[in-house]
This record gives structure tokens, sequence and C-alpha cells, in this order.
């Protein structure tokens, strides 16, 4: 969770309790883990992979996090937006 303060990305906020897909790298090496984005608490990431395991990753590290099931975004997409010019008489 984010801590007052600190510019952390709000976006991963939204997807806390989500299934996601972590694409991470470790040197020359790509991975990707799915799991359920438990805590996001600079500079730590961590997904549950199953009842007895997580994983958790340094955000440096981190290069995607996809969210695998429906997410409510905080914010409309500009799509939702309805821009209307003004009336001038």
């Amino acid at each position: 969770m984010a801590k007052p303060g600190l510019a952390l990305n709000a976006a991963l906020d939204d997807l806390l309790g989500k299934k996601v897909r972590v694409w991470s790298n470790s040197g020359d090496d790509k991975h990707t883990d799915d799991g359920i984005l438990e805590v996001f608490d600079y500079p730590w990431l961590r997904i549950r992979l199953d009842e007895n395991s997580v994983m958790c990753f340094p955000v440096h590290n981190v290069r995607l996090v996809t969210c695998l099931e429906p997410a409510k975004a905080r914010y409309p997409s500009p799509s939702e937006v309805l821009l209307r010019p003004s009336e001038t008489k």
C-alpha cells in the first residue's frame, strides 16, 4: 500500500487483490509470473502464487503488471469524458 509522501503509482493500488501477470527481468533473462497482487510497498511488489507461496520483486526489475481479471479504473477513460465546446453569443 502506498505510504504518504512517496510518489508511487496509484494504478497499482487499483490492482490489489486482483489476479495479475508480472513481467520482470533478471540480468538478461525475462520472466512472467501470475498471482494475486498482495502488496506494493516501495521498493517491493509481492504476489501470492498459491496458499503456500509468495513471490517478491524489486520494483526496479518489474517491466509490466497486467491485470488478468476485470478491474475498475480510478479515473474514467478519455472516451467516457464528455467534452463540449463552450457556447458563445
